[in-house]
């Protein structure tokens, strides 16, 4: 009876959530300058024609993490797979589950844009804050299993779908110049195309992507664990 509700219910995670909790402060500055150093190498190559340069100058998500809204398993896999959906989101200004410490100690998500627009001596630079941030998806995640260490062969990760996500795009001091300047010709439609066309090669389905686990897998070198395919073509559900 347990096995047949994993087929079609969904379980959450509060105390993985709690963990992420705790974890957070500690990984989120990590990997904020891991995105500073590589989203705005990425601007800077591929900057529009309506603009001069753009440049991601601060990058904070904040002390409030994503959470695991819920997941689904399927247990009718083979025997070593381990096969699993987890749609999670970011909400950091949905306060209603934050404690009254956790308020106090808040700091809000901080994405700072370096826009200049124009050409040449004529250009303006105008720092852009992203604020209002959300974000939801759901990722796929696939385990093979093996013998040997560290007992996982592969992890393939994907996500289902595109995940959404929402923003207002103001100038710095929005407080006082609070306008959302989202509206400027091209700009929000070329950061959701610079979203999607990065994170789609790697983890769109039927692409995957592959953590670096793998790396200490004894079949590391071989070309098991390490070929990509779609997520629909490389795993076949048994029926």
């Amino acid at each position: 009876m347990a096995k047949s509700r994993l087929e079609s219910d969904v379980e959450t995670l509060e105390w993985m959530n709690s963990f992420v909790v705790k974890f957070w402060p500690i990984y989120q500055p990590v990997m904020a300058a891991t995105i500073i150093n590589t989203v705005d190498g990425i601007l800077a190559g591929q900057t529009p024609g309506f603009l001069d340069s753009i440049r991601l100058s601060d990058f904070t998500l904040g002390t409030k993490p994503p959470r695991v809204d819920h997941v689904k398993t399927y247990p009718k896999t083979d025997d070593d797979i381990v096969e699993m959906d987890w749609s999670f989101s970011f909400t950091p200004n949905d306060t209603a589950d934050l404690t009254s410490r956790q308020l106090k100690k808040k700091i809000n998500p901080k994405i700072v844009l370096e826009v200049r627009v124009g050409k040449g001596i004529a250009s303006k630079g105008i720092p852009i804050i992203v604020e209002d941030m959300a974000f939801s998806g759901t990722m796929k995640v696939k385990m093979k299993l093996q013998i040997p260490f560290p007992h996982i062969e592969k992890v393939d990760v994907c996500f289902l779908g595109p995940p959404t996500f929402d923003y207002a795009l103001k100038p710095l001091g929005g407080e006082t110049f609070g306008f959302d300047i989202g509206f400027l010709p091209g700009l929000s439609g070329f950061i959701q195309e610079q979203i999607h066309g990065n994170l789609g090669p790697m983890f769109y389905a039927p692409n995957v992507s592959y953590p670096t686990l793998v790396a200490f897998s004894p079949v590391a070198n071989s070309d098991v664990g390490l070929h990509r395919r779609g997520c629909k073509d490389a795993w076949r559900r048994p029926h």
